[in-house]
This record gives C-alpha cells, structure tokens and sequence, in this order.
C-alpha cells in the first residue's frame, strides 16, 4: 500500500490541503472553495487509495495526516467495492501499521479517522479472519498501544449497525457471532488494561487518564452486543470501577460521564437479560439488586454536586436515575398488590425534579411519558393509584418550574428555551392527568391562582390550569366555576403574561361555558373582546374568541350576534394583527354558521364586502406598485380572512335533505369570484399570493359544494391559462379540488379531463429537465393528486383516454422519488388505478373497469414491479414500505399469476452481492421473499417480509 506514485499528484493533493485549511487572509474564499470542491473529487478516485496511505506515512502536518486519515476512512466506508479481494490484507496491514505509530501525542481526530478506518475493515473484510484475535495478539502486550486498540474495538458494536457501510443483513450476522465469540477475550482485555492504568506500572507515554475513559466506553459498547457476558462478569473491576466514580463523585467530568454512560449502558440491557431464557433467576434476581443497590447509592453524591454547583454531574446522576426508572418501568406494573422494590426509584426521580435548573427536571421526561403511557394502555385504576402521589408532586415541582423570572419583562417568544420547556411541562401535564384527578388538580392550581401573591406564581397556576382544563368533567360547576369567576374578577394584570395566560385559561374552558353559558358567557365574552386591543394579547384573545365561538355557536347566534357582528366591522380600527383577526373570523363562521339561512346570506355578503372592497382597490391600482408583507397593501392580508371565514361556515341542509340555494352562494359566486379573478391576474407571477387566493378557492367551493357551478368554467379557463404562464404547482391542487367536488357530474367531466390534458404538457416540460422530479417534488405531489381525484370520481373518462399511458409511466419514474409526499401522491395514484378495476364490483360499469385496468397493467406491470422492488432497496427511506406495499398487494390481488412473474423477474435482476463485495442474499432466501411476497394475507404481512428481505443489501 504505500509504494510510490508520482510525485507531481502527491504534491497536488498537499498543496489543496494547505489552500483549504490555512488560516491565513491572503488566501482567497474562491481559492478554499475550489480546494474543496478539488479535494472531494479526489477521494471519489481510485488513486486516492495509495496517496493517502503515502500522506500518512510521510507525516508532513497535521492536516495532511488529517486529510489521508479522512480519506482512507470515507474510501473504506463507501467504496470498498473498488478495492481486488487480494488487496484486502494489505490494506490491513498498512492501516495496522498506522495504529502502530499513534502515541499520546497524535492528534485525536486523525485517531478517531484511523480507529473508523480499521473497524469499517473488519465489519467489511470478510477475508480478515478472526479480526479481533488478530488485534489484541499483535497489540495486546504493548500498553502503548491499547489506546487506539480500545477505540477500534469500542466502535465494532457501532458500527455493525450502520447502515452506510451497506454490510447486508448475512454479513452482519456473521460478524454479529463473532463479537458474541470474542466478547470473553475483549472483557478480559479491558480488565488487564484498566488494572495497569489503575495502578503504578504504566510504562511512560501511556495516557492512563484517556484509556480509563475508552475502557468504560468499551464497556459500555459491548455489554449491548453481549449483556450476558458483560453482565454476569464475576470479577466485575470494569463495571465496579464506573460505580465507584459515581459514588464518591470526585473523578474528573470525562471519567464520571463515562462511568454513566457505562451504567446506562447496563441499565439498558436488563430487560434484555431478563427475557433470556439462558439465564439463571437468582443469578439475575441478585445482579438486579446489586445494581439497584448500586444506582441509590448515589444520592449523596447528586447532594454533594448540587452544593458544588457541577451541573455536568448532576445532570449525569439525574440521567442514571431517569433511565433506571424508565427501564424498571415493566416491573413496576406487574403488581399494584406488592408493588415492586424499584418504584423506590421515583423519589430519586422527584428529588432531581426539584433542583433549581429546569434542564434537570426536562431529563426525567422521558420517564413520565414512558410510564403514562403504559398506565394509559395497562387501564387498571388500582395501578395508577399506586403512582397517584408522584404524578401529584411532579405537577408541584413543574408548577413551580414553570414560573417566569419576577424580572421578566414582556412575554415568552417560541424562540426562548424556557417557552420550549413550559411547552414540554404542560403536555406532560396533560398526559399524567388521568393519574392524578384533573379535577383535583384544577382546584389545587386555581388556589394557588387565587391565594399566591406574585405575579409569576399566579401565572404558572393559568398557564396550567389551561392545560388541565382538557380533561376536566365539564358538567361540573362547584369546582369549576368559582375559578373561572375568580379570573374574571381579577384586575391586578401586572404583567402581560399574566393577563395573556387567563386569556388562553378562558379559551381553554369553552366546552365548560357551552354546558353553563348562563353563568358567565357573556362576562367571558366582554373580557376576551377588551383585550383584542392590546398588541401583545390580540393574537392571544382572537384564538380564545375563536375557541369559544366554536364551542359555544349556538349561544352566542341567539344571544350575542349582533355584538360580535359589531365587533368584527370594528376590528381594523383596533391595533390588531391580521393572524388575530383570521383566527376570529374562524369562530365567526361557526357562528354564523347557525343563523336562519335568509339572516345567514345577508351577514356573509357583510363580511365579506369588508374584506373585498379593499382587495379590489389593491387590484385597481398600478399593476407595478409593491407591496409590503404583512400589511393591507398585501394581497394575502385580506384572501386570508376570506378562507377562513369560508372554511369554518358550515351550513346544515333542511330537514327533508335538501338545499334549494345555498345561503353563501350569492356571496361567492357574485361578490367574491370576480375579485378573487381579478387577483388571480394582477399577481399571477406571484407564487404566494397565487397559493393563498388557490387555498381561498378551495375554501369557497368546499363551502357551497357544486353551487359553484356558475364560476367553473372561467375558473378552470384562467388557471389553464396561468398554469401554462406561470407552473405555479397550486392550480394543480386546486384542479384536484374541483374535481372531487364535480369529478361526479357527467356534463362536467369531459371539461375536467380537458383541463388535466392541458396541464400535462407544462407539467411534463417541468420534470423532463435533469434533476425535474427532485427540483419539483410539489408539483409531482399536485399533479398526481389531481390524477387520483380523477380515478376516484369518474374513473371509467381516465382509463379510457389517450394520456393514461404516459401518466402511469411518469407515475413509474417517480416512484423512486425520495420526497414523502410527493412520493406518497404518486404510489396513491398507482393503487388507485389498479383499485379501480376491484372496487365498487356491483356497479354495471366493473367488467369493463376491469378490462381497462388489466390492460393497463399488463403493459407497464412487469417495470412498475421492478422499479418498485429496487427502490425500497436500493434507493428509498424505509418509511415510503409500507404505502408500496398497499400498491403491491393490490397487484397482487388482482393478477395474482402475473405478479408473481413480475415479482420473480424483479428478483433476478437484483445484483449479487452488497456495495461491501459480501453476497446480499443467497438463492433461498430469494426463493423465501418471492414465497412469502406472493403468500402474503395482508398490505401489513408483505410489508414486514419486505423490511426483512431489504436488510439483506443494506
């Protein structure tokens, strides 16, 4: 490996790497970038291999030892395959010999690059035989070496499981067993490294302080690969070592987070040793204990950090405890009779709560998650009683950690890290509930609300109090109403955020005033409309209106109408920001949404000529004029209260069923579309403003469904014609739109399939260009959503038109799409297709459904299948297997015999073996898939066989 090259090409790569990483101004950022750019494409060349090795071995500077190590590192993980097999063992020994010049003084960067490159060539090199024994023969008795060694051999259980190195699942099995066989050899290696680091026979250069802190990573990297070994380990100096460092507390911070990580590392395996059965009970029942007895001991040692002010320890204490009780979680439950000994654990649990910093309780978390959960599933009340007295002191010491700073000044922005943990704390809140008693838990906190005198402790109490609220009784008055008035009557708003959360806490509690409006609906409804003004609130009180419009509709449109009526017309005159008032106008059409339908009709053309008088001066003015986002010269600003007034108006029909006119549609179809068409010119380069008004349309025609119909035509017209201008991806998504709701209507079909014939060609132009399908994935989502809409309404027009075949081959290439929903829209269109020739089997027009459908598959089945197969291997994330295997099965259940040749045929074209040169699946175990994808009972079976089958070349 290190024979000479030119000169001429070494000196090239030396002077790219001094370029990029000098410090120095003169150098141009043109220059560094080019060096970049240089220096990737040389790694991906074969010749990159021996100059490298050469950069190593010459030790020219650091960053030249960085780049070779880098390099040999990034060759070995991704292009092995480049490699002869007869190459192999000399590549090891030259690496080998690199390990063997490390010292204390070498750099530990370029050691982390080495130490990858050695493990990355054993997990691959099947060629090395016996890899470990190998390592600790040629190193083991040379202290001055075991660093790297101990490094190599932490990153074995690691890496196995990358899936970058491509491995295939039989590879990773093979090397699985042969760590399981060295794990005594690698235990034994460790004991023998950490007695002589522990003790005064360390030769000099030796670093003993890092090689204990390898040692416990070691550990902890095996003992997931072997529990048992490292376990049952009799001796146990490694595991007594982490302990003792826990313990006392006065090891150093990379020793004492090692040493957690160690016993985390253990913790995690214990339910996993228990489930084995080659595992004696009582052996196990003491090995349990002594841990146990292990982790409690700790205590005094969280104290001594805490008075010491080491929030690195005590967040690592606090992680040791959390982990303990998330992994003791399923003994916890066996029995509420005789509970057991590690529920112990939460007081430690508790205690780490009521430390002063919030990011020590925000560790315990994922605790109370894991443990709600399982109570929720487990639904035995006598179990949550057991837990009942922590969850109700975890909602004290969060109640005490959600309170603000007395000095804070304005309120919390979703920027602010405590904004994010009040966030966590209150859905935790929500989720422990059920254990706890909400309605014990809302008085508890309203009493704190009314007797606590600062302002940050009453405003923790709302803050909570609002997230409670959700899982209270709303039948109930005693508890609930005298809190409610209590917050009502309050006037001492000191702070903004306490006045913001008792908004929020009144939004919050609208399933209760619907149940008792009489009580204090009306008093709820003055304070919510009073604080619209005040800039920091508006936002806040427009979200509760809208809240209690929607739960309390009926109410308010008998008693309230023309108040809140009054109260919109005069929202532009309040310093209210525009997300407020849309967030209103949602409650305003549920309520209006109530009204006898000839008040109903008059009230939308109100509201919405508000909003439309000055959309149409904006579309009067100069067609250069700007506009500033956010503001009533943008667009947006009024298309947006248009939606949401549309999306919220639901109008129930009569009672024999029908509807003669739709009370919106004068508002819609004579009022609204002609500005709205007026937009839709004026901004048609604007992709914002043209989703907005799409997204409004959308809402408008979902309100009055197919009364629409007078402005259909022109609307269909002018998004072709934009469409074709602009490529904007929305008008394809809101020609799905219109054909959901008249995809049914037989005169209206031949227009819609018009319209789809129109949209292709630009549509094509789009993904036809290099990288289309990845630039584009929102139009490809929109553009085959519309497709589905069609198979779904009137499938008979598509199946039987002259683009079905050029839609189903460009569906087939973007199969391989690695984007969600694009890929999600295109593997629906494909099942909808082949669905259409199984379902609705009662109608007169299946036969000939069928036959289209058949014929269609029998034309562009076999590469779909293919195409399918190979992507979920080779190219797709493991999330898009489960829709593709919906698509499947459904080929299968329709043309059973030909999709198992198609299968067949796909499996054949599979290359041999992985990226790595090891086999990827042997003739069995393709003859297993193919039985088992043509056997499958269910989407969800296949599926599973599929995950299986993919590991084999990953």
């Amino acid at each position: 490996m290190a024979a000479e090259v030119q000169v001429t090409e070494l000196e090239q790569v030396y002077r790219a790497v001094h370029t990029l990483y000098n410090d120095s101004n003169s150098i141009p950022m043109s220059d560094k970038q080019a060096a970049s750019s240089w220096l990737n494409d040389f790694q991906r060349s074969v010749k990159a291999w021996e100059i490298a090795d050469q950069l190593l071995h010459k030790k020219m500077d650091l960053y030249s030892c960085y780049f070779g190590a880098h390099t040999l590192r990034t060759k070995i993980q991704g292009f092995f395959h480049e490699l002869p097999l007869e190459a192999h063992l000399s590549l090891r020994d030259s690496l080998l010999q690199h390990i063997a010049a490390i010292s204390s003084d070498t750099d530990h960067i370029i050691v982390t690059q080495l130490c990858l490159a050695v493990a990355h060539l054993i997990l691959q090199a099947s060629t090395w035989a016996d890899p470990i024994s190998h390592l600790l023969g040629t190193f083991g008795s040379d202290p001055s070496h075991w660093w790297p060694v101990v490094e190599i051999l932490t990153l074995l259980p690691e890496e196995v499981h990358s899936r970058k190195l491509h491995l295939g699942e039989n590879r990773r099995h093979q090397v699985n067993a042969q760590l399981e066989s060295a794990s005594p050899n690698v235990l034994n290696f460790l004991r023998q490294c950490l007695t002589v680091s522990l003790g005064n026979s360390a030769p000099p250069g030796v670093p003993t302080d890092l090689l204990k802190v390898s040692i416990l990573k070691c550990f902890a990297s095996w003992v997931t690969s072997n529990p048992d070994c490292f376990c049952n380990d009799r001796q146990g100096e490694v595991l007594r070592y982490a302990v003792e460092n826990l313990r006392s507390g006065k090891a150093g911070q990379k020793i004492h987070t090692a040493s957690t990580d160690c016993i985390c590392a253990v913790i995690e395996v214990v339910p996993d040793i228990d489930a084995s059965s080659n595992n004696n009970a009582l052996e196990l029942q003491s090995f349990q204990l002594n841990l146990y007895t292990s982790i409690i001991s700790f205590e005094e040692a969280y104290h001594y950090s805490v008075a010491e002010e080491d929030q690195d320890k005590v967040m690592n204490y606090c992680r040791i405890f959390t982990e303990y009780g998330e992994s003791m979680i399923p003994y916890m439950l066996r029995s509420w009779r005789d509970p057991h000994y590690s529920i112990n654990i939460i007081n430690y649990i508790l205690i780490c709560e009521g430390h002063h910093d919030y990011d020590v309780a925000e560790l315990t978390f994922g605790f109370w998650y894991r443990l709600s959960e399982d109570l929720y599933h487990a639904h035995d009340e006598s179990l949550n009683a057991v837990f009942r007295s922590f969850a109700q002191r975890l909602v004290v010491a969060l109640y005490k950690h959600c309170q603000m700073e007395p000095d804070h000044e304005g309120p919390l922005t979703s920027s602010d890290e405590f904004y994010e943990f009040r966030r966590k704390a209150s859905e935790l809140v929500e989720d422990i509930m059920f254990i706890v008693n909400s309605q014990q838990a809302f008085q508890e906190l309203g009493q704190l609300f009314i007797m606590e005198n600062s302002w940050e402790c009453k405003e923790s109490a709302l803050f909570l109090l609002y997230h409670v609220a959700r899982s209270i009784d709303t039948r109930d008055s005693t508890v609930i109403g005298p809190i409610v008035e209590a917050v009502l009557n309050f006037t001492d708003w000191r702070h903004i955020s306490l006045k913001i959360s008792a908004i929020r806490f009144l939004g919050g509690m609208s399933a209760w005033l619907a149940k008792h409006p009489d009580d204090v609906l009306e008093k709820t409804m003055n304070f919510l409309v009073n604080s619209l003004p005040a800039t920091e609130c508006s936002s806040t009180a427009a979200a509760a209106l809208q809240n209690v419009c929607q739960q309390c509709a009926d109410h308010i449109a008998g008693r309230y109408i023309n108040n809140l009526l009054t109260i919109v017309g005069q929202l532009d005159t309040y310093n209210v920001c525009n997300d407020a008032v849309v967030g209103l106008l949602k409650g305003v059409g549920h309520v209006v949404g109530t009204l006898p339908r000839d008040q109903l009709s008059q009230i939308i053309r109100q509201i919405c000529w508000a909003q439309l008088h000055p959309l149409n001066q904006l579309c009067d003015t100069d067609a250069s004029s700007p506009y500033q986002k956010g503001t009533k010269s943008d667009p947006t600003f009024w298309i947006d209260r248009l939606a949401a007034l549309f999306r919220n108006t639901s109008v129930q029909n009569s009672r024999d069923g029908t509807m003669v006119e739709h009370p919106c549609k004068p508002a819609i179809c004579e009022d609204v579309w002609p500005v709205i068409s007026k937009v839709l010119n004026k901004y048609q380069a604007d992709s914002r403003v043209m989703e907005r008004v799409c997204r409004c349309v959308r809402y408008a025609v979902r309100c009055v469904g197919r009364h629409s119909h007078p402005f259909l035509e022109p609307l269909v017209m002018q998004l072709v014609a934009l469409y074709g201008a602009h490529h904007h991806s929305c008008f394809l998504y809101l020609g799905s739109i219109l054909v959901d709701e008249y995809g049914e209507d037989a005169q209206c079909v031949e227009g819609l399939l018009q319209m789809l014939a129109a949209f292709i060609p630009p549509t094509f132009a789009i993904l036809n260009e290099p990288s289309g399908l990845r630039n584009h994935p929102d139009t490809v989502d929109d553009f085959f959503r519309l497709c589905t809409r069609f198979l779904q309404r009137c499938p008979i027009a598509l199946l039987k038109s002259d683009i079905l075949s050029t839609l189903v081959t460009y569906a087939t290439q973007a199969t391989q799409l690695d984007h969600r929903e694009a890929n999600m829209s295109v593997v629906k269109f494909l099942f909808d297709l082949v669905h259409a020739g199984r379902r609705h089997n009662d109608l007169a027009c299946f036969a000939e459904r069928k036959t289209l459908v058949r014929n269609t598959m029998m034309q562009h089945g076999p590469n779909l299948i293919t195409m399918l197969i190979h992507g979920v291997i080779f190219q797709l994330p493991t999330y898009t297997i489960g829709d593709i295997c919906e698509l499947l099965y459904e080929i299968k259940e329709m043309m059973p015999k030909e999709y198992a040749s198609w299968i067949e045929n796909a499996l054949k074209q599979l290359p041999e073996n992985t990226p790595a040169g090891t086999q990827a699946a042997t003739l069995t175990q393709l003859e297993s898939f193919h039985k088992q994808a043509t056997g499958a009972r269910s989407p969800k079976e296949l599926s599973r066989s599929l995950k299986d089958f993919c590991r084999l070349y990953r």
